[in-house]
């Protein structure tokens, strides 16, 4: 069963290809090589709310996937983050976690860890999820 991290957001990626270039920036910073992020369903609805993306690394078990909804400020837990991206996977949470932190990075505050998997926390700023991943990598 695959756990998932939680990152309320101000705003959505513009589209596919924004969203690329926010995964690929962090994976750079770490050194990793860059995965490939693709709608689940492609040519079916090219929109964030109705498809989810996939992102792909070149080890089989570097896979997540990413689903965003609209939220209320009651889930977010602060004004203005009215969207929130859910990362899953099946155990490859090195990869899942950078994904989360590129997410956060790009118009978050946290990640919540709802598996207390990586490493056992809960929820983790920018800085500390960057720092755990330096650990971890």
């Amino acid at each position: 069963m695959a756990n998932s991290m939680y990152v309320p957001l101000t705003q959505l990626p513009e589209d596919l290809a924004a969203m690329s270039v926010i995964v690929e920036e962090v994976f750079r910073e770490f050194g990793v090589t860059s995965p490939i992020a693709k709608f689940d369903t492609p040519g079916r609805d090219a929109s964030f709310l109705r498809n989810f993306v996939l992102v792909e690394g070149q080890d089989p078990q570097a896979r997540c996937w990413v689903s965003f909804s609209e939220c209320s400020t009651d889930i977010s837990e602060r004004a203005g983050y009215n969207n929130m991206a859910d990362i899953q996977t099946r155990g490859a949470w090195n990869f899942a976690a950078l994904v989360a932190y590129a997410l956060c990075k790009y118009a978050g505050y946290v990640v919540r860890n709802d598996g207390g998997e990586l490493d056992g926390q809960v929820t983790y700023s920018v800085a500390s999820l960057r720092a755990v991943l330096l650990q971890r990598l």
